[in-house]
């Protein structure tokens, strides 16, 4: 299914497939935090990692032509690496995205047939083991999966991950009509819709809902949606991904809540 992208005006192909009947069973963030994590994680009341990335967070990514969703994603949750450690290197391009996508799935940007999109295990995987960028840089530790219907649980992966990798079954109600502009707010809208599959990047918090970054434009998730339509009773889910950039700083915000040791082994042995 296409759609008309509100900004640029192109024809977009909803991008995110549902995870193969294969694919195996991630581990759960649950499984991690300590008995009684909340409020021993120091959550705060606005997790908020969009300053120090906007510019990259504002690439579209190619998204606006291509169903390339689930790897404009994984560039986006660069883009906030980049931006909050430091690191002197540019945002990832609209190139770059392109070439993960070619490299997972075999698309060829001038051949429509193979812009089939892709599922979100399959493109963690592959970065895992290849890394996100041609010349083998950017490979995630790891990565687990995220009750939606728990809302503390949500604010603490956007916290302590530094954003969450996000899968959806878009309802009717969120794309007609489509987001022009950033400030919207997504909340319960009707039945997910299998054919509008699509993958967004969470990059903060609120008492509302969290915070989203979508074709580049920043929006708000409610508590609500969160549990309707990125639970797996709701064809969507959610992931926190570990970066060994990203480590320190991890450990850093989840001093007493998160067992690091069980984690990072239960990581390289999956």
């Amino acid at each position: 299914m296409t759609a008309i992208h509100p900004v640029s005006g192109k024809p977009m192909k909803w991008g995110r497939n549902l995870p193969p009947p294969t694919a195996k069973r991630g581990l759960a963030l649950s499984d991690f935090l300590q008995a009684g994590w909340a409020p021993p994680v120091p959550v705060p009341a606005r997790p908020d990692w969009a300053a120090a990335a906007i510019a990259g967070l504002e690439d579209i990514d190619g998204n606006d032509q291509y169903g390339d969703c689930c790897f404009a994603g994984i560039m986006h949750l660069i883009c906030i690496l980049i931006g909050n450690t430091g690191a002197t290197l540019p945002f990832p391009s609209r190139a770059q995205a392109l070439a993960l996508y070619t490299a997972v799935t075999g698309f060829d940007p001038n051949d429509p047939s193979t812009d089939v999109g892709g599922d979100l295990p399959t493109v963690m995987d592959y970065v895992k083991a290849h890394g996100a960028y041609e010349d083998g840089s950017f490979k995630l530790t790891g990565y687990v999966s995220v009750d939606a219907s728990n809302p503390d649980e949500v604010r603490a992966a956007d916290y302590i991950f530094g954003g969450t990798y996000r899968g959806v079954m878009l309802p009717q109600g969120w794309t007609n009509p489509m987001p022009s502009k950033s400030g919207f707010v997504w909340d319960v809208a009707g039945d997910p819709d299998s054919s509008q599959g699509h993958c967004i990047t969470g990059y903060g918090d609120n008492k509302q809902g969290g915070f989203v970054d979508t074709w580049g434009l920043f929006g708000t998730v409610t508590e609500a949606a969160d549990a309707k339509y990125f639970t797996t009773a709701g064809s969507g889910e959610v992931h926190a991904i570990l970066w060994p950039q990203w480590i320190d700083q991890a450990k850093q915000r989840a001093p007493n809540g998160m067992n690091w040791d069980a984690l990072q082994s239960a990581m390289a042995a999956f």
